[in-house]
């Protein structure tokens, strides 16, 4: 008779299972880092355009909050000398999803700011996108996430 037994289909099934049980937290976590960096790298992208734009306002940015939680119109994308098209190389943020809030502090504490990156609907290869947010707030210098 040709073919296999039931023990050896068993036991096949049963190595598979413990190859996936190893092998698919291992890849969410690569999944998750590479998401996490897009998001570091899209909030960074944003900082390092207003980080400029506050030394040669004098550490003002009341354009910026002016429009409190602005969108990023191509007028303040200029205003802040970022390209339209700054974020095109990421996979899963891009410069049409973030939004900005200033608070305006007291002298002689300066404005403080926090920069939020939302994933893009469908972004990424699964054409299923990373969920949740990348958050830069400049009065802890600190970068933060909420992803998927």
């Amino acid at each position: 008779m040709k073919g296999f037994t039931l023990i050896e289909l068993a036991i096949v099934i049963v190595i598979a299972a413990l190859l996936a049980a190893v092998a698919v937290p291992i890849y969410n976590g690569i999944v998750a880092d590479s998401k996490w960096s897009e998001a570091k790298n899209a909030v960074g992208t944003i900082k390092a355009a207003v980080d400029p734009y506050k030394a040669a306002k004098g550490g003002e940015l009341a354009a910026l909050s002016a429009a409190a939680g602005f969108a990023p119109t191509s007028a303040l994308l200029t205003e802040l000398k970022l390209a339209d098209d700054a974020f095109s190389t990421l996979q899963y943020f891009d410069a049409a999803d973030f939004s900005m809030t200033v608070v305006d502090n007291v002298s002689p504490i300066a404005d403080t700011y926090t920069v939020t990156c939302t994933a893009v609907a469908g972004g990424g290869q699964s054409l299923n996108g990373p969920g949740g947010t990348g958050t830069y707030t400049s009065a802890t210098g600190q970068y933060t996430g909420n992803l998927q």
